[in-house]
């Protein structure tokens, strides 16, 4: 074989090369864009997460077809956001539990200890700052209007029509004479509860989901 043969065989191959090489490289772009295409998060309905343009699709749990993938972004602020402590551990899909390497979930004793800590909180912060306000307006009511003997006298008959008035807290009321206004510790029980209500009616509390 002569030397100009060689350099045609050589062009050859290297011809036929680049043309699989570049038919190739055609298949994996068609590929990958139909993969995008057909591939997609089934919360926001996006191949790269549109929060940091990242592809972190996983499949977490028994959907198929096209609610098979979804970001870990997603589905964490999907799990996380007024859901409770059930709701964050299964699919609303196809109902099966979610399987993520690093996933990692507060056990519902720990949200009991922190709701009961927060509530205990609510509970003294209500008693303090409620009797704080009633005696700030009592001494201001006080020092305006009962600047003699004989209104003081008329305060402390009122005062004590007012004390045979059956009411809820009379029971729980120190001795003084701005204290049967104040509320007790009953009254602050009965406050909590309803904040606690209020707060769980409109699930408030799962937010300390976050915190994980």
């Amino acid at each position: 074989m002569s030397l100009s043969d060689m350099e045609d065989s050589l062009n050859y191959i290297k011809d036929k090369y680049n043309k699989n090489s570049i038919k190739s490289l055609g298949e994996k772009i068609f590929l990958k864009t139909k993969f995008e295409n057909d591939v997609k998060c089934k919360i926001c309905y996006l191949y790269r997460n549109p929060i940091d343009s990242t592809c972190d699709l996983i499949s977490p749990c028994g959907c198929k077809g096209s609610i098979k993938y979804v970001h870990k972004t997603c589905l964490k602020l999907w799990r996380f956001k007024g859901k409770n402590l059930r709701e964050i551990k299964k699919c609303e899909q196809c109902f099966c539990e979610y399987k993520i390497d690093d996933d990692l979930i507060p056990h519902q004793y720990l949200i009991r200890l922190t709701s009961i800590f927060a509530m205990t909180v609510i509970y003294f912060l209500s008693n303090f700052i409620i009797n704080l306000f009633i005696e700030a307006i009592t001494y201001e009511y006080e020092s305006k209007y009962f600047s003699n003997l004989e209104q003081e006298m008329i305060y402390c008959i009122f005062k004590q029509k007012l004390q045979k008035i059956p009411n809820f807290f009379q029971n729980f009321q120190s001795s003084g004479d701005k204290e049967f206004l104040k509320i007790g510790y009953l009254a602050s029980t009965v406050i909590a509860i309803i904040f606690y209500q209020i707060v769980f009616r409109f699930k408030f509390f799962p937010v300390f989901n976050y915190i994980f």
